[in-house]
């Protein structure tokens, strides 16, 4: 049912877990399924340094999930910037007919953590120009 792929990042789930003080951070869910996904980063000088996921979802959740922080560490923020839907879906190869929805709520965090650190980033800016 599911391809190699899947199944490694599935059952190698490298990344799992929480960054409570994260300079990035994202949740979605996807209703058709009531799967959720959370992203987090810490990032140095706009460089990922850690990400995590934590996901309640199907394997191909989680897969994409794997893949989307081992895909963004060591990025630069503008780098990871350019990932498109069409990246992770090529990278995760074939998928089970109704799966791609899952793909793209993976895409969907990915999109709204980039902007909660780009908010975060500016909300930093301005403590600094204030002082």
């Amino acid at each position: 049912m599911y391809n190699k792929r899947i199944m490694e990042l599935f059952l190698n789930a490298k990344n799992a877990g929480e960054i409570r003080s994260a300079d990035g951070a994202s949740e979605v869910e996807n209703e058709t399924c009531g799967s959720i996904i959370k992203l987090f980063i810490l990032a140095e000088t706009g460089v990922v340094t850690e990400a995590r996921f934590k996901t309640f979802g199907c394997p191909v959740s989680i897969a994409a999930s794997v893949l989307i922080t081992e895909m963004i560490k060591g990025k630069t923020i503008e780098e990871i910037s350019i990932i498109t839907l069409e990246d992770l879906l090529q990278e995760l190869g074939e998928l089970p007919q109704g799966k791609v929805r899952c793909v793209e709520t993976a895409f969907e965090a990915l999109i709204e953590l980039l902007a909660s650190y780009d908010k975060k980033q500016k909300r930093k800016e301005k403590i600094v120009e204030k002082s």
